[in-house]
């Protein structure tokens, strides 16, 4: 392994952590959940996709899709009726990864307490709670996003990583297209002709 990916994998390990003791403890504490009528219809399109039929999107009652939510529940698939709970799990993992990215702002705005206390409120929100442990997309949309936001608070007019953070949030929720919009303009102000041809 390059030394170059040795330091990345030292760098991303305590997030991974993080997030995965976060999802564990909530899971432990909280269990039986299971995953809401979003992710039973991700499921159940991501299925039909898997066997080459089109998804029903017209269905009575169907949520709205989301590419990456049904893109993503192919992993549940296999697990059969147990599915929904191994995307309470991807949404669980979402809510860690939420919490780590919160704490990293604010630790690189401010400082270490200020990304604690972030971390800890937005950790005891009920509806934020809820939300993770019944497999909302919301959850993972947020991290998206918020790691966006870290990543532009580290290196001011960042661009490409900035905007593939966006663009992934904009595949579960359609409110990052109008945040993508909103970052190529700001980009776009200070570009030099050059710059703008490349966005």
């Amino acid at each position: 392994m390059a030394t170059g990916s040795r330091a990345a994998l030292r760098r991303a390990l305590p997030g991974v952590g993080v997030a995965v003791a976060i999802a564990a403890f909530v899971r432990l504490v909280y269990a039986p959940w299971y995953g809401n009528y979003d992710v039973r219809y991700a499921l159940l399109w991501a299925r039909d996709i898997l066997h080459g039929h089109t998804p029903d999107y017209e269905a009575a009652f169907a949520p709205t899709p989301h590419p990456l939510s049904i893109a993503w529940s192919v992993i549940g698939l296999p697990f059969g009726d147990s599915g929904g709970s191994v995307m309470v799990i991807v949404a669980l993992l979402g809510l860690g990864a939420l919490v780590w990215i919160l704490f990293r702002l604010g630790q690189e705005l401010f400082s270490p307490w200020v990304g604690a206390i972030a971390a800890l409120v937005v950790l005891t929100r009920p509806a934020i709670m809820r939300d993770a442990l019944l497999g909302y997309q919301d959850v993972p949309f947020a991290a998206l996003v918020i790691g966006a936001v870290l990543l532009e608070a580290r290196k001011p007019r960042r661009g490409t990583a900035v905007l593939v953070c966006l663009g992934l949030a904009g595949l579960l929720r359609p409110e990052a297209w109008v945040l993508s919009g909103v970052y190529v303009l700001y980009l776009w102000r200070d570009a030099t002709p050059r710059q703008r041809w490349k966005l």
